[in-house]
């Protein structure tokens, strides 16, 4: 996602994706954020691997906001990694929000419920 600024300081996005993927550390005592890859919003292994390669001085933060319905936050100290997500029915439209699910070893037997609401067995 890009902003176009025009003179008149009117700013508008450049497309209408509403991913977002970011990456913070900190980096000699300051605060350094960047973009993840394009791809990350869709595979979990990505940011992760982008996680531990930012770890300099106190571990990194991934946030993550995908098709503006729910957003993940990831936090990497050492070997320790924490995860939250906003609404865990994403996992059954969204392979990363399934991924999270699974690395936090939370079984969802939603998708059978949510497929027998809708008359399938």
């Amino acid at each position: 996602m890009r902003w176009c600024c025009s003179k008149r300081r009117r700013c508008e996005m450049e497309n209408d994706n509403f991913d977002l993927a970011l990456i913070a550390w900190r980096d000699d005592g300051a605060w350094r954020v960047s973009e993840l890859p394009e791809n990350s919003t869709s595979d979990i292994g990505i940011v992760l691997d982008e996680l531990r390669s930012k770890q300099v001085n106190g571990g990194s933060l991934a946030l993550l906001a995908i098709d503006d319905e729910f957003f993940i936050v990831i936090r990497q100290i050492g070997m320790k990694m924490q995860m939250a997500m906003s609404d865990v029915m994403a996992a059954l439209d969204y392979e990363i929000a399934a991924e999270v699910l699974e690395l936090l070893s939370i079984w969802c037997s939603c998708k059978w419920r949510c497929s027998s609401w809708s008359g399938n067995p």
